[in-house]
């Protein structure tokens, strides 16, 4: 395919963006036309009272009818703003896919820095959680569960079966872009880092309000208390009609006596029931979205065994998305408390500790199985990101991941966060486990080992990769690429680099076998000392049957035995260039005093 030719992905999504765009606008006219019609109602709504109570030459009827148009021209305006809000997302679901087929995404979308910790081997030096990063490029997750997925994918290595089945579960998704359309753009509400993240631990919690006899016991006294105040507002009707002479004392007596009831009830379960408010007050955002997620991914037909596995643990005689929906109709429930009747006849009713109960029930039946439904759609979402990264990216590849064996061999690797990268190919294996690079300054030493790192990070995680085809075993990652001193900790450049080096050395007899990957390797010390450190750390990775690359300035640590490997850079006329192409061999020559006298240093 020619360089920047349109793919198949910039066609549909640019013709569906149309789309898109033109309903915003359909709508935003059918919302004006609709407010027009109410506006029209109401002026002939105070024409027929003006006329009716006025001048009493027309129907007070009419008024009925223009309510009712009125009340309907809302629920009109409702579904239509509604629609409107969904085309705008469609819209800008399909503005981020092109940008990220253009590779200008970097100004949308979540970093997930959230995921972010100091001491990952590799996350920070690779930059998967940081603003441009690799999660940032990959993540159209709608939920927190479904985000933190992808993180934990990212940073954890799975099975070659696992992997496998992940690569059939992307191909099949990378076609269904209706279904990739609605998991990133159902739920017309906000969406938060922390939708639906709390619910399986809430749902896992004991209930705060067990047993039926004080829910029967709530129930009659509401019932009573409904009835005694119909008792008394009715006797009151009638002698304010003049049906009768007097009011009798009864009704207002009982009525007294069952609000005092009621009222000791309320107050005896009062400190519960603001325990249990509050606890599900962490569950409330996000649910109506996890309920639209749901139902999504329950109705689509799916072919691949993979991911009819997963839909099988949400198709059965409970049906998680009509169960969330229930558990988000009691939190409405809830913030009906600002109305103003519920404020009024709430208390006397029991409004809050009948909704309570009805909650701690939904937790007591279905709280313990919540974490299955969410961990399933989550493993969706996780999945639906890669493949939409794999459709917008049909040029990379899924790599082949073998069992047993250490080998690591990528033909054209490039980096994915690097927009026209210069592609270079890399073997390593255990007959040839180590890799030096040497070259100049801006060469591309540094690029070049986190485009090997960062593809293994995809390949592990059951992603396509940047890469012609690469083939890899099934290795522990393990970097040491951007070291920092610490002022915090009392600990110098080169105390943070070994103290890495040591966690590399770990993993390596811990979990093989391991790639490793070293940026200027003991760079804080001295020639001889750095010669002879390097080496022996070298030579102890390599006999536990690691693999890896290392840069360095210090030609002498190109004699260390293995492969040689090199940047170079050319000047003419007074400008300096690289091709970022890997060359065999040690480099020849430095760039630094050139740089220095093009700044003039020297």
């Amino acid at each position: 395919m020619p360089e920047n030719a349109p793919t198949q992905a910039s066609i549909e999504y640019t013709s569906r963006l149309n789309l898109a765009q033109q309903a915003v606008s359909a709508e935003q006219k059918r919302h004006v036309r609709t407010g027009n019609l109410r506006l029209v109602v109401f002026i002939a709504a105070a024409a027929v009272a003006y006329f009716s109570f006025g001048r009493h030459v027309i129907s007070a009827l009419w008024l009925v009818a223009l309510f009712i148009a009125f009340v309907a021209l809302a629920f009109i305006d409702d579904a239509i703003l509604r629609k409107q809000r969904l085309a705008a997302r469609r819209a800008a679901y399909y503005e981020r896919g092109l940008a990220r087929i253009n590779e200008t995404w970097q100004k949308s979308g979540k970093s997930g820095s959230q995921f972010a910790t100091a001491d990952h081997i590799y996350s920070a030096d690779l930059d998967l959680f940081s603003p441009g990063g690799l999660f940032q490029l990959l993540s159209v997750a709608r939920t927190g569960p479904g985000g933190s997925m992808l993180a934990q994918w990212l940073t954890t290595a799975t099975t070659v079966p696992q992997i496998e089945a992940r690569h059939r579960a992307i191909t099949e998704l990378r076609t269904l872009l209706d279904f990739r359309e609605h998991m990133a753009t159902i739920g017309d509400h906000p969406i938060t880092e922390k939708e639906a993240g709390p619910l399986w631990q809430w749902g896992d919690a004991p209930a705060v309000l067990v047993g039926s006899a004080q829910r029967i016991i709530a129930a009659l006294l509401s019932i009573v208390m409904a009835a005694t105040m119909f008792w008394w507002a009715f006797t009151e009707f009638l002698w304010l009609g003049k049906a009768i002479s007097r009011p009798p004392l009864a009704a207002p007596v009982t009525l007294l006596l069952v609000a005092a009831i009621t009222a000791t009830y309320g107050v005896w379960w009062r400190k519960k029931v603001a325990e249990s408010v509050e606890a599900f007050e962490t569950v409330r955002p996000g649910l109506a979205l996890l309920s639209d997620l749901l139902l999504v991914a329950e109705r689509v037909s799916f072919a691949s065994e993979e991911l009819r596995s997963l839909q099988q643990k949400l198709i059965g005689a409970v049906k998680p998305s009509a169960q969330i929906r229930r558990l988000n109709f009691f939190a409405d429930m809830l913030d009906s408390r600002e109305n103003l009747l519920i404020r009024i006849f709430g208390p006397p009713l029991l409004w809050t500790t009948h909704v309570t109960f009805a909650i701690e029930k939904w937790r007591r039946r279905y709280g313990r199985i919540a974490r299955a439904w969410i961990e399933t759609i989550s493993e969706i979402e996780a999945l639906n990101s890669l493949a939409t990264y794999s459709y917008e990216h049909p040029d990379d590849s899924f790599p082949e991941i073998t069992e047993g064996g250490t080998e690591f061999r990528g033909v054209n690797l490039g980096h994915p966060l690097l927009p026209g990268c210069v592609r270079n190919s890399v073997s390593l294996d255990s007959q040839h486990a180590l890799l030096i690079v040497s070259g100049s300054n801006m060469s591309g030493k540094s690029t070049f080992l986190r485009t090997i790192g960062i593809n293994t990070v995809l390949a592990l995680a059951g992603a396509p990769v940047r890469a012609q085809s690469l083939r890899l075993s099934t290795l522990s990652l393990a970097t040491s690429l951007h070291i920092a001193d610490s002022l915090q900790q009392g600990a110098s450049h080169f105390s943070a680099e070994i103290s890495r080096i040591r966690q590399i050395v770990e993993i390596a007899r811990e979990r093989p076998p391991a790639l490793f990957l070293i940026d200027e390797i003991l760079q804080g010390t001295n020639s001889d000392d750095r010669r002879i450190g390097a080496e022996a750390i070298l030579n102890r990775l390599v006999h536990m049957d690691a693999i890896g690359v290392i840069t360095t300035h210090d030609l002498a640590l190109t004699n260390i035995a293995g492969a040689n490997a090199h940047f170079r850079d050319q000047i003419r006329d007074g400008r300096m260039s690289f091709d970022y192409i890997l060359k065999p061999g040690v480099v020849e020559g430095s760039n630094a005093l050139e740089l220095m006298r093009l700044y003039g240093l020297i």
